[in-house]
């Protein structure tokens, strides 16, 4: 789960010290309020439908949702950097945006569930601080190699490794469903013993 956290966030953070710049150089008569609206956007769908999904995921017995939203969040989400590529002017910017909140909205109360399902009591506030902590230093590193690759390879490069990253990201949740969701007690023939 630290790992997804690490892949798919840290390479968001790639954005952090450049959104600014990408959409003034590239949407067409961008200004400061076109970069407010879409960070606006972006919290607003976040905000609107974080609490409806997580609504859901707790009223629904089982983690098998929970893999569900995860998936289709990084998916979202990594639909979104492609999507962030062919950004020209504010209606796709701002579509883009949204789209990205969704994804994340989907994501964030599925993962907070998940991971909190799977805590060993009395290690609770370490294993959110281990967490956080890899959030943290990864989001830093990716924020700089971010300002890095902008400079010198611009924008598509920067959002398509978002989008690569996203790939392994779904993978490691992919994998989980051995860890969420019990497997069904599949019928077997009792083994032959060999004397």
């Amino acid at each position: 789960m630290v790992l997804s956290d690490i892949l798919f966030l840290g390479a968001w953070g790639l954005t952090s010290p450049i959104m600014a710049l990408f959409i003034t150089s590239r949407v067409f008569q961008a200004t400061s309020v076109t970069v407010g609206t879409c960070t606006f956007l972006y919290f607003l769908m976040q905000s609107i439908f974080q609490i409806p999904i997580a609504r859901f995921l707790d009223n629904k017995a089982g983690e098998r949702d929970e893999f569900y939203c995860l998936f289709g969040g990084v998916v979202l989400s990594g639909l979104t950097a492609v999507c962030y590529m062919a950004v020209r002017d504010p209606i796709s910017l701002y579509l883009a945006a949204s789209m990205q909140g969704l994804g994340m909205a989907m994501y964030m109360p599925a993962w907070s569930s998940t991971f909190s399902r799977h805590l060993n009591p009395g290690k609770v506030a370490m294993a959110y601080a281990v967490d956080n902590t890899a959030q943290g230093i990864s989001t830093a590193c990716f924020g700089l190699l971010g300002g890095v690759v902008y400079k010198f390879w611009g924008g598509n490069i920067l959002f398509l490794t978002i989008a690569i990253l996203s790939v392994p990201a779904a993978f490691v949740i992919l994998l989980a469903p051995d860890m969420l969701i019990p497997r069904l007690k599949h019928f077997s023939l009792p083994q032959k013993k060999w004397a």
